[in-house]
């Protein structure tokens, strides 16, 4: 089953970078690119089912922090993962206030690749059954 991953990220390079990682360490598939906080609002507007949602949070233009609470929002079962290079501890905290499940620096690349490792797609919660 492949886990679908929504990456908001404006450089090419960590985007090419991440997919590649995703690649080798699980069935990921990267089925939004994402450059802007505009792009990144109309493309959630659009597209109802994605399971993981990584954010930057400095973009070509906008904030990804108003991106994180957007996309909890649309999803309340997905991941919603910060890679960002201003992650100081007041950021990550600031960030999981907003939604996020995990914050990491683009440093911590391996500590990322560990937790996207043993990530499990949600299961859905079934509906009582009515009599």
């Amino acid at each position: 089953m492949t886990i679908s991953v929504a990456m908001i990220e404006d450089s090419r390079e960590i985007q090419g970078l991440v997919e590649d990682l995703l690649c080798h360490i699980g069935p990921f598939e990267v089925v939004g690119r994402i450059a802007t906080e505009h792009e990144g609002t109309v493309w959630l507007d659009h597209n109802a089912k994605w399971d993981v949602a990584i954010i930057d949070l400095v973009l070509r233009e906008g904030s990804g922090f108003n991106l994180i609470r957007r996309y909890r929002e649309a999803n309340e079962q997905a991941r919603i993962l910060v890679l960002s290079d201003y992650a100081t501890t007041p950021i990550k905290v600031r960030c999981v206030e907003l939604g996020a499940d995990a914050v990491f620096t683009k440093g911590e690349m391996k500590a990322f690749a560990s937790y996207m490792s043993s990530y499990k797609r949600p299961v859905p919660k079934e509906k009582p059954r009515q009599h």
